[in-house]
């Protein structure tokens, strides 16, 4: 391999670094960031790296305000300042700013992404969740068909588009993207959830708990689930 003939190889170290991060390898992924960092301390996919490495084990998601993710926020920014396009860098900062409950940084991060990367995938179908949240329905619905134009094969992207067509009053919409989602990916059982209620509010109480058993199905520990298919059972 690579690290045996070249052991000081920077682009090895980098993706050895990667990977064993992708991996949960998280003593592995820093011991090789760390060597990489010996050779190409300026090379911003390493303060990436090293950014997602201190978020995933800086402290537990509800550690907003406990200054646990601070380390892997200047990690991130250490990045920007590298390479001030860096799309994975300002992805992060967002990602943090979400887990920090700043939704308004978050909007202003993901913005800035598609300034520069109009065809940013996780950008466009982040930022459509993120207006969703904070009831931009109009705008939020513009984000997510594109994030489903871009990949068109994502579950999730389909059925955002889904939740987005409900709150604007267009359940017929709504359950044609439900469905889509659902045949993408099985594993969406919010999908299953949200048209058994679109059945239910419709007085289809049979349609409904198929389409709850179907979510249950799909994620058997589901518990909202059950209590709606005992709930269309029982009327």
């Amino acid at each position: 391999g690579v690290l045996f003939l070249k052991p000081a190889h920077t682009e090895a170290l980098v993706n050895l670094g990667a990977y064993a991060l992708a991996a949960g390898d998280h003593a592995g992924s820093r011991e090789a960031m760390l060597e990489a960092a010996k050779l190409a301390p300026d090379d911003p996919r390493l303060a990436v790296n090293m950014g997602t490495l201190l978020a995933e084990t800086g402290g537990p998601d509800d550690a907003a305000g406990s200054g646990a993710l601070t380390p892997a926020r200047t990690a991130f920014l250490q990045a920007l300042a590298l390479r001030p396009d860096l799309e994975d860098a300002s992805l992060a900062l967002a990602g943090l700013a979400l887990r920090e409950g700043d939704s308004t940084e978050a909007l202003a991060r993901y913005q800035k992404v598609l300034e520069t990367e109009p065809d940013s995938f996780p950008a466009r179908l982040n930022l459509g969740a993120l207006l969703i949240e904070r009831g931009q329905l109009a705008e939020a619905r513009e984000h997510l068909e594109a994030a489903v134009r871009l990949r068109p094969t994502s579950g999730v992207a389909v059925y955002n588009l889904g939740v987005c067509c409900e709150q604007l009053a267009q359940p017929e919409e709504a359950a044609t993207h439900y469905a889509g989602a659902r045949e993408l990916d099985p594993s969406v059982g919010e999908a299953s959830i949200n048209l058994g209620l679109l059945a239910e509010r419709g007085g289809d109480l049979e349609l409904a708990a198929r389409e709850y058993t179907a979510a249950l199905e799909a994620t058997p520990t589901a518990l909202e689930g059950y209590r709606l298919l005992g709930h269309a059972l029982r009327r």
